[in-house]
Formats: C-alpha cells, structure tokens, sequence
C-alpha cells in the first residue's frame, strides 16, 4: 500500500513538470571577452585571467595572436587617426606589450616575465653545468617582429652555500607556434 502511494506521488510529481522551448538570441563574443581591461591606465592594458596565466607565460605572442582579435577590437572601439596602437598584456610574473599597425596586424612585441619557467633543456644543462646548485631567480626579456621573436634573454640566478652565479641564455629565431626552444647558453 505504501509503494503504491508512494508511486502515485511521484507520477504526479513528474507529470507536472512540462518542458518549454526557449529560443535564444546570437551572442557575439568580444574580441577581448578573455581579458580585464585595467581601468586604472589611460592606455589600452589588459589583464591576463589567472586560470589562463600559465599559458600566457609560455608562449606570450602565441597567446595573445590565438586569443586577442585586434582587427575587431579596433572596429569594436571605432579607433582611427593613429598609425600604430600599443596594447600590453598583464600577467601575474610580467607583461606583453604589443605594437599593431593601422590595420591591426601585429608589428613588434616586447615581453619580460620574472620568474619565468625555464624550458627543459636549459634546466638541463644548467643542472649538469652546476650539480648541486640551486636555480633562485630567472627573468626572461624578448622583442620581435610581428608574430615571430627576434630575440630573447633568460638571466638565471644559481645558488650553492654563500656562492652565487648569474647566468645568461640566449633564445634566437622564434615562431608563435614555437615555444622557447632554440637555444644557445653563454
């Protein structure tokens, strides 16, 4: 008796339920819908969220060239009467700043990240050059043209006991899709 109650119940409880369609409206997605934008500067900055910060820090160019769209962001702003619009990309270890042409093709970069992870084969070979030592502090420096990196600096900092040695290693010829790879230490 109760299973049938308790059936009841419930039959009538989902037959009360009725499904309705909704149409819903085009959403179109911003080209800096990724982004904060600063509002403490003038200028055109943008902060990285922080789930996407690791991404950012990898391969910057790539990052920005994959998921900033300058060509509607200029539209989007209605922004002429410049040859050249300057856009920097804030992460948590750094920043890009961006220099696109009237067009909003991308034209030169400049990055610079502390702390920066250092790719595997400059750990590496760090790591056989000074066993034992510990790495303390990397910054990366770089500048490019268009979505290529012309060059680009690590300077590394390791530590044994009270010792200490400052590192330089050199990143050459660098494509978006490429991340810091080529690489010729000092």
């Amino acid at each position: 008796m109760k299973n049938a109650i308790t059936l009841l119940i419930l039959a009538g409880f989902f037959l009360s339920f009725e499904t309705k369609n909704i149409d819903l409206e085009e959403v179109k997605v911003k080209p800096t819908e990724s982004f904060t934008k600063n509002l403490e500067t003038a200028n055109d900055e943008f902060l990285i969220p922080e789930e996407l910060n690791d991404k950012f820090e990898i391969n910057a160019i790539g990052f920005i060239c994959n998921n900033f769209k300058m060509k509607e962001y200029l539209q989007e702003n209605q922004m002429k009467g410049s040859d050249s619009y300057e856009v920097t990309f804030k992460s948590r270890k750094g920043f890009l700043r961006a220099n696109y042409d009237i067009n909003g093709d991308l034209v030169k970069t400049v990055q610079r990240f502390k702390n920066a992870a250092l790719p595997y084969e400059v750990r590496n070979k760090i790591f056989n050059e000074y066993h034992g030592w510990d790495i303390t502090k990397s910054t990366f420096f770089a500048i490019g043209t268009g979505e290529k990196m012309d060059k680009g600096c690590y300077r590394i900092i390791v530590e044994k006991g009270n010792r200490k040695e400052r590192i330089k290693v050199h990143v050459t010829n660098n494509s978006m899709n490429n991340t810091r790879n080529a690489l010729v230490v000092n």
